[in-house]
């Protein structure tokens, strides 16, 4: 169903209009107003419900001669259908009537809002208003719902078959439709279970082929009837199989060609022939290589998002999710922090996970062992100058020795080695006072500090090592030598205020 544009339409819109009405007839408790939008098969006009006194959207077929039996049946099974699936992201039907010469059209909520379609290429064009409103974050969460949708739809054994995001609506106040029910499939229980056996479409691969030279005509995000029901870029690849009955992991399918538009911003295969889609469908090798996520304040990475796309888009019916509402779980679990079904994670994954949900415990935890750290290190070392003073006094005592000179030989040299040490900061520091802190001597400036703190790792020298990242905008190199600072100067005031320069 396209939005109509009114500009380029005005001239046919009252013929529409007139035809619309004469179809209702003059005893109708509907009132048209104006037409909304059209599609291959049916009209939906702006009414008013005269007797509740309410707006509806009146969807009707093409007011024409000779409509098929089999259309006028499908025309009724979506009423039939939509209607009894009750739930908050599928829209409400009022009211299936007859018009007068028998055509039948029905009566729903009216939403006022726009396509998901629409949406995403306002943010594809950079349009600063939809990109604002619309971050990954939102979408996704649309996305979400939708799954929501499909997944109660599953749970009354209904197939859509032809999810996309033209037949997504987005309210005006974040309210999310399923759409056109149209095509949508009632499966039996005892049918489900039996489709849930089928593991594989390669063995109808004969079928696939011939199937093809039908759709050869058909454009690629149009909603096709006839030997194949579906839209070609969203369809599932057993879709098109002639001798293959399709179950709800179809929609999971679209699903993830929906999510890689959302999460991409453009479709996920680069031919435009019919023919060439469904080869690429076929062969299943999805490439993110070229490709840049929506840049939205999500910190998460994208290559786990790429997973969960693959895992939906699967060939192979049995590597696919077997539930929308496993692949919704997915895209939630990323969202939030926590790892994802489709990736895999292993524990070292999880802990990372973990501690980046909980960043205040983290970095208590961090310094807790750095504390921990410090503290036997520096016990360490006091035992160690009680061990030096004990067998200095025994050198002394002892000197004539063997073993005492070669103990005041080693003395000697650890002198020497400190005198050596102490002259090699003072070097560094001189070198460093060489440099102006630049864009040409910057990264050098920062390993002649980082090699200063190692050696000298006093307060100011991290004060300065810090500050030389985050001019460099190294925020994460800033962070972890403020923890480690901290952990060493904890009464540093100084050191604290760096937190607020991190960004």
């Amino acid at each position: 169903m396209e939005t109509l544009n009114i500009v380029s339409e005005l001239s046919t819109v009252d013929a529409k209009i007139d035809s619309g009405a004469q179809l209702l007839g003059l005893e109708s408790r509907y009132k048209i107003i104006r037409l909304l939008a059209k599609g291959g098969m049916a009209y939906v006009f702006l009414a008013k419900d005269l007797k509740c006194q309410r707006y509806v959207a009146l969807k009707m077929m093409h007011p024409k001669k000779g409509i098929a039996e089999l259309d006028k049946q499908r025309f009724i099974e979506e009423v039939q259908i939509t209607s009894q699936l009750d739930h908050p992201s599928i829209i409400s039907i009022y009211d299936l009537c007859q018009g007068k010469n028998g055509e039948p059209f029905y009566a729903m909520k009216l939403v006022r809002g726009e396509t998901l379609e629409e949406i995403l290429k306002q943010v594809a064009a950079n349009n600063e208003k939809y990109i604002s409103q619309y971050p990954l974050r939102v979408l996704l969460q649309i996305f979400i719902k939708i799954c929501d949708a499909i997944t109660y739809a599953a749970s009354k054994y209904i197939v859509h078959r032809d999810l996309k995001p033209d037949n997504i609506m987005i309210g005006q106040y974040g309210e999310v439709y399923v759409m056109d029910w149209g095509i949508a499939k009632v499966c039996t229980p005892w049918e489900t279970k039996q489709l849930l056996r089928k593991q594989s479409i390669y063995d109808f691969e004969d079928s696939f082929v011939r199937t093809l030279r039908e759709m050869s005509d058909t454009q690629s995000e149009a909603t096709a009837y006839g030997q194949f029901l579906g839209t070609p870029m969203y369809m599932a690849p057993e879709q098109i199989c002639a001798d293959f009955e399709i179950d709800t992991r179809a929609d999971i399918y679209a699903l993830g060609v929906i999510l890689y538009r959302i999460v991409y911003l453009s479709n996920p295969f680069s031919q435009s022939a019919i023919k060439n889609i469904f080869k690429e469908k076929l062969k299943g090798d999805l490439d993110f290589s070229k490709k840049t996520i929506f840049n939205s304040g999500c910190k998460r990475s994208s290559e786990i998002l790429n997973s969960v796309i693959r895992k939906a888009m699967a060939v192979n019916l049995s590597e696919r999710y077997q539930k929308t509402s496993d692949l919704k779980v997915d895209v939630d679990s990323w969202l939030h922090g926590y790892a994802t079904v489709a990736e895999d994670a292993s524990q070292i994954r999880l802990i990372k996970l973990l501690l980046s949900r909980h960043k205040n415990i983290s970095l208590v935890l961090s310094l807790f062992f750095i504390s921990l750290g410090s503290f036997c290190y520096q016990g360490y070392l006091n035992v160690n100058d009680i061990v030096i003073d004990k067998d200095f006094l025994e050198l002394e005592l002892n000197h004539k020795s063997m073993e005492s000179k070669k103990r005041l030989i080693a003395k000697l040299k650890l002198e020497q080695e400190l005198n050596e040490y102490r002259r090699h900061i003072s070097g560094i520091k001189e070198q460093l006072a060489t440099y102006n802190i630049d864009e040409a001597n910057i990264k050098k400036v920062i390993e002649l500090s980082e090699q200063l703190v190692i050696l000298d790792p006093s307060s100011k020298n991290y004060q300065n090592l810090i500050s030389l990242y985050i001019t460099n905008k190294n925020y994460e190199k800033a962070n972890d030598s403020l923890v480690y600072a901290l952990a060493s100067y904890p009464q540093d005031s100084e050191l604290a205020n760096l937190i607020n320069n991190i960004k």
